[in-house]
């Protein structure tokens, strides 16, 4: 049997990995969620004028352009990043990058961190360290810019024609107003 390099090998350590997830999943959800709309609400800001009202749909398009380009943009740091870290191409860093972004992460590509060398042990921790700071602080907001275009096709998503088509989504409110209306239509009928 063959196991990842990081992954959990003892009985002990896959229960602490699964009582880990079980709490730290939600959290992290929650945590992205949060500021996946604080950065929908700064695109909004920073869009609105007066030819285009935040109500509208032509906003929430923008919005999400906005979004998209902000997740191509760290994207492609990423990308960079594995191009000089990695020896990876640019296409093999976009696509680790949208693959991990995205939570599919196959494992197909795995950074590695920096070499150790015993040599200069001071210095290789210190680039290490730096490295895992970086990498954790570029995917925890890359995590959350793609939250927030999820959170702006979500939104264009609720509006109750998109583009000419009605829209699949329906709120328990709307559903009682239509029975409300066809009743009151049926009963006017008799």
């Amino acid at each position: 049997m063959s196991y990842g390099h990081f992954a959990p090998r003892t009985l002990s350590g896959r229960l602490f990995c699964m009582a880990y997830a079980f709490f730290g999943i939600p959290i992290t959800w929650l945590m992205l969620t949060s500021l996946g709309r604080k950065i929908v609400e700064h695109i909004g800001l920073a869009l609105q004028n007066r030819e285009c009202k935040p109500e509208s749909k032509l906003f929430s398009l923008f919005c999400l352009l906005v979004a998209i380009l902000l997740a191509a943009v760290v994207m492609g740091i990423i990308a960079i990043v594995g191009m000089f870290a990695e020896d990876w191409t640019f296409f093999e860093g976009i696509y680790f990058a949208f693959i991990s972004l995205t939570t599919i992460g196959f494992g197909d590509y795995v950074p590695m961190h920096p070499k150790f060398d015993p040599e200069d042990a001071e210095r290789s921790s210190f680039v290490i360290s730096l490295f895992v700071l970086f990498c954790l602080l570029l995917f925890s907001f890359g995590l959350a810019v793609n939250t927030s275009v999820l959170l702006s096709i979500r939104k264009i998503m609720e509006d109750k024609a998109i583009f000419g088509f009605q829209s699949l989504y329906s709120t328990d409110t709307d559903g009682e107003t239509d029975v409300e209306e066809e009743v009151t239509r049926i009963t006017r009928l008799e």
